[in-house]
């Protein structure tokens, strides 16, 4: 029997609203530099590079060091969704 799967516990559920607040925080913040990109979650990789290129110099180097805690956790998060997903698929 199909049960359905309940938002509130859920880890990927979970997961996926701690991702879209960082993501959203990031792109504030970079927003308020006049760093700006498209709506959705492929182009923040354009902005990961930004921030990661310590040539890039629209970026102040405190600015910089912030941001690249923010990029550490979108990719933290990136890669606990995507494991939670190959395990979800692998049990099914």
């Amino acid at each position: 029997m199909h049960r359905p799967i309940k938002a509130e516990g859920n880890p990927i559920f979970n997961k996926s609203i701690r991702r879209a607040e960082v993501l959203r925080f990031f792109r504030v913040h970079l927003s308020e530099m006049g760093i700006v990109t498209g709506v959705g979650t492929a182009t923040v990789a354009a902005l990961i590079e930004i921030v990661r290129d310590e040539t890039d110099e629209r970026l102040p180097r405190a600015a910089r060091f912030a941001l690249t805690q923010l990029t550490d956790q979108i990719e933290l998060v990136a890669g606990q969704l995507s494991r939670l997903e190959r395990e979800i698929v692998a049990r099914a």
